[in-house]
């Protein structure tokens, strides 16, 4: 299994103030006003296990720390750690967990956090993941309880797709800390650099968004960040400030049957194992496999281990 470092995080980092100011989850819509309004409810309602879904790189982390930091005080430091290598000792841990991609959670690791819940019920724990939490509780009896019976909320972090009105606020806050870490003065967007990137069909990922203005500062010559120092240049005409990004298949259907039988073949047929090269359960790639159509083809049908 691979080591994964544990990080000691203290709320110290962010001020002296006893809360952090909610501008710290930049953007304004409301979307983002709704999921701040039930972060600092489920904080102040003192809930001890909370589960965070959204895409990767949206921003479950700073969330989990935002609320930790209104909740416990900012001297409380918080523990991070990731779900695929939790140490045996974690029920004994003092104060707040954050356990990063709930999603590679084993039966050994779920068995880990609930005892680590029954004896530490005064502390708090976070859990995040990529996954919806239906998804998370179906894969075992473990599972369904960590997620059902002792999940006291559940906050989803919308994507940047979903929010587009966020954008300049995210990439405001990017650039601010790019000079910033830089020992750079103070850039600022210019009109057109930031229509360019309202224009972008970013993924979810507000993650990515803050490499491309970390990227940006260093190629901006002067105060302004321009278009060119994006460096979002495609193929397609410039007046369109769209960054193209081609996928095999002519559809999201095709896209799902070529990945789906890719991951059939790496994994030999073998059901479980293609699941985890898809990050899905094992139900749910039986659910798609039935809805396409992929296990009536001959390769499949003439593999025993298939069904596996």
């Amino acid at each position: 299994m691979e080591d994964r470092p544990v990080i000691a995080l203290s709320s110290l980092e962010f001020g002296s103030s006893a809360v952090i100011d909610e501008a710290w989850l930049h953007g304004s819509s409301e979307r983002l006003s709704r999921l701040r309004r039930r972060a600092a409810a489920t904080a102040d309602a003192g809930s001890r296990v909370v589960v965070i879904t959204g895409p990767v790189g949206i921003g479950k982390r700073r969330l989990a720390r935002w609320m930790q930091h209104r909740s416990a005080g900012p001297l409380a430091p918080l523990l991070e750690l990731h779900g695929g290598a939790l140490p045996a000792e974690l029920a004994a841990a003092q104060g707040s967990v954050l356990i990063r991609g709930a999603e590679s959670i084993d039966g050994r690791a779920a068995q880990l956090i609930k005892q680590r819940i029954t004896e530490q019920p005064n502390a708090i724990l976070f859990l995040t993941s990529r996954l919806p939490l239906a998804t998370l509780r179906e894969r075992s009896l473990d599972h369904e309880q960590l997620f059902g019976r002792m999940t006291e909320a559940v906050l989803e972090v919308p994507s940047l797709s979903e929010r587009p009105e966020d954008v300049a606020g995210v990439a405001r806050a990017a650039l601010d800390d790019a000079c910033s870490r830089y020992g750079l003065a103070t850039r600022a967007l210019s009109p057109g650099a930031l229509a360019q990137l309202e224009q972008q069909s970013w993924p979810g990922s507000a993650r990515q968004l803050r490499a491309l203005l970390d990227q940006s500062v260093l190629r901006a010559k002067g105060r302004w960040v321009g278009p060119a120092d994006l460096g979002l240049s495609s193929a397609e005409p410039q007046s369109t400030g769209v960054l193209h990004v081609r996928l095999p298949g002519a559809s999201l259907r095709e896209i799902e049957v070529r990945a789906i039988t890719l991951a059939l073949e790496l994994a030999d047929g073998r059901i479980v194992r293609a699941a985890e090269l898809l990050g899905i359960t094992r139900h749910a790639l039986r659910r798609k496999i039935d809805k396409f159509g992929v296990a009536t083809r001959p390769a499949l049908a003439q593999d025993p281990d298939a069904s596996i």
